[in-house]
């Protein structure tokens, strides 16, 4: 386990409720291989699902936030389609956009999760 959890609040996001927690490094060693601190995480209760996650530097100053949108229910599992970063640190921005996912077991070869397979990237 990397990290402690502490709840913090319960709040609404519009009409959508979220749960607040926070999640701290074990360790400043843990934190350290991390590349981050405390992480503040909005949870969904209702699809359980992280909607947003806030994270501070080893300082505790603002470095990045993730946020999810788009959400699907898709083989009774609810994904995001749209997954936003943004570096508070660069001003950099990444989005991430998913299509045609399926969490079907069959669609996954059994080799993709081999040590050596991870290992090399192919």
């Amino acid at each position: 386990e990397d990290y402690t959890f502490r709840s913090l609040r319960s709040e609404m996001d519009g009409d959508e409720p979220r749960i607040v927690v926070e999640a701290t490094p074990v360790s400043p060693e843990v934190a350290k291989v991390l590349s981050h601190g405390t992480v503040v995480i909005y949870v969904d209760p209702v699809r359980w699902i992280v909607r947003r996650a806030e994270y501070a530097d080893l300082r505790g100053k603002p470095y990045k936030t993730v946020v999810s949108s788009d959400l699907r229910e898709i083989d009774g599992i609810w994904t995001p389609q749209r997954i936003e970063a943004e570096s508070h640190v660069t001003g950099h921005r990444s989005v991430f956009t998913l299509s045609d996912t399926s969490y079907s077991a069959s669609s996954v070869d059994d080799r993709f999760f081999e040590q050596s397979t991870l290992v090399r990237g192919r």
